[in-house]
């Protein structure tokens, strides 16, 4: 019989107070897309960055016939928050910034939140 191990998560959470930034860029995609969308949707912190992709629903290649594919949607991920999904609308950051800019931007931002 396996026992249970007891884990206190709680100092390593971030808490409610603790400033969470994410930051994208136009190839941010699919999974790193939804970090994105539920972080900004729960207003749980920042995005900044560029707008991302824009991908959404998780699918796979199958074949059609001699030389034919195509990506077939399996899946449609709903936000509990806004009901709705970043396909095809991307995710847009709070604190636009060219991709390459998103990291100091951020320092920045956490400087002068901690003043």
């Amino acid at each position: 019989m396996l026992g249970t191990l007891a884990i206190d998560l709680k100092p390593l959470s971030c808490g409610k107070r603790k400033p969470v930034f994410v930051l994208t860029s136009k190839q941010t995609f699919s999974g790193g897309e939804e970090l994105a969308y539920d972080i900004q949707s729960f207003k749980r912190g920042l995005i900044l960055g560029e707008v991302t992709g824009g991908g959404a629903n998780p699918g796979g290649v199958v074949s059609l016939s001699h030389h034919f594919i195509a990506f077939i949607p399996t899946r449609r991920p709903v936000n509990p928050v806004t009901g709705g999904y970043w396909e095809g609308v991307e995710v847009k950051p709070n604190v636009p910034a060219p991709a390459d800019q998103a990291l100091v931007t951020a320092e920045r931002l956490a400087i002068d939140r901690l003043r």
